[in-house]
């Protein structure tokens, strides 16, 4: 079906703050964005936590959310802690839209971003990848604009800058494979599969034409439980 599927890989564990708290703001805040005439969805992949993500965001009432839940035991076969090629491209697998978007569990995609999807993306008739940066949201943040720029509009590497998004037509990465899962350990997954798009179907850095509207939650890069509450969906209206 013509629409967005939304991609996120997580798992409920400690990891510098609460990473399910900002799951929760990123999810708040995405399911709203999806309506009759904007079909789409966001598949949460769960790295085998003992408690499920879905058990733990069950209170919260999503219309646009679905969960997969990968077994400890099939994680514990991989050589990585937590590998995100491997969820993000079981995710992917599973999309029932025409876009897979690969978005960060602690990244907000703007309502820019999801307007210049339904009203462009999905009209064009030759089908084509495309690529944003996202910003740094500061400790201390309270709204969506207090965030700076993770790099320059027009910064010529920019397939070496933190993903805001990662945008491919569900056909084109089951053509190209997805992610290289031998890349376990994050080397330069973004940057291995990014070239292998540009090769096989163009892929567009969009960063500048839509403003980075994408946006990195602050968090403490400590592993040793610091709080660090996020605002609710409410105070970002």
């Amino acid at each position: 079906d013509a629409g967005l599927s939304l991609i996120i890989a997580t798992r409920n564990a400690p990891y510098e703050g609460d990473p399910i708290d900002r799951l929760r703001l990123v999810l708040d805040y995405a399911d709203r964005q999806f309506t009759a005439n904007r079909p789409g969805e966001i598949l949460v992949v769960d790295a085998g936590s003992q408690v499920p993500v879905r058990e733990v965001l069950a209170p919260r009432q999503y219309k646009h959310v679905r969960h997969l839940y990968v077994p400890r035991e099939v994680c514990e076969t991989i050589a990585s802690p937590f590998s995100e090629v491997h969820l993000l491209n079981c995710a992917a697998r599973c999309a029932r839209f025409s876009y897979v978007g690969r978005i960060d569990q602690d990244t907000i995609p703007g309502s820019r971003f999801f307007g210049w999807f339904y009203t462009q993306v999905l009209q064009d008739l030759k089908p084509m990848s495309y690529f944003s940066t996202r910003r740094d949201l500061p400790q201390g943040w309270q709204k969506l604009t207090d965030a700076v720029y993770n790099a320059p509009l027009d910064f010529p590497r920019w397939w070496q800058c933190a993903v805001g998004i990662l945008l491919v037509p569900r056909a084109i990465w089951y053509s190209v494979q997805g992610y290289n899962e031998a890349m376990a350990q994050r080397n330069h997954m973004e940057h291995d599969f990014i070239f292998r798009l540009r090769r096989w179907s163009g892929l567009e850095h969009v960063s500048a034409l839509l403003d980075s509207d994408f946006y990195h939650i602050w968090h403490t890069q400590s592993r040793i439980g610091a709080e660090n509450a996020c605002p609710t969906l409410e105070q970002l209206q």
